[in-house]
C-alpha cells in the first residue's frame, strides 16, 4: 500500500508543479493527501486514490463547452481547485493545469 505525501513537494514550486503536460501530473497525484482547515479549525481531509486527465476539448471536461462561473476557476492559473458534487453524491476535484 502507498503510503500519502504532501499535494506538492517541498522542492517544486506550486505552479510549475502543476504547469506540466496532465499526462505527468496526474500519476504523481495519486496518494497525496488534501486538507482544508475549517472557519472552526477543524481539518478535512482525503487522499487522491483516482485520476482522470482531459484536455480542454474533450466532451467529458467541465470546461469543454463554455466558461461560466461555476467552471471559472478551470480557467485560471495552473494549480487552482475545482469543486463539485458529482450524481449529488461524491465530492470531486479538477484542478486546473496548464494546456501549452
Amino acid at each position: 500500500m502507498r503510503t500519502s505525501r504532501s499535494l506538492i513537494p517541498s522542492s517544486a514550486p506550486r505552479q510549475s508543479f502543476f504547469s506540466r503536460p496532465a499526462e505527468q501530473v496526474a500519476p504523481e497525484l495519486i496518494g497525496c493527501l488534501l486538507v482544508k482547515r475549517q472557519e472552526g479549525g477543524e481539518l478535512l481531509w482525503g487522499v487522491i486514490v483516482e485520476m482522470e486527465a482531459y484536455s480542454q476539448e474533450e466532451p467529458a471536461c467541465h470546461g469543454c463547452r463554455r466558461r461560466s462561473p461555476s467552471n471559472e476557476t478551470l480557467f485560471g492559473e495552473p494549480g487552482r481547485f475545482y469543486l463539485y458534487k458529482s450524481y449529488g453524491i461524491h465530492h470531486c476535484v479538477n484542478v486546473a493545469i496548464s494546456f501549452w
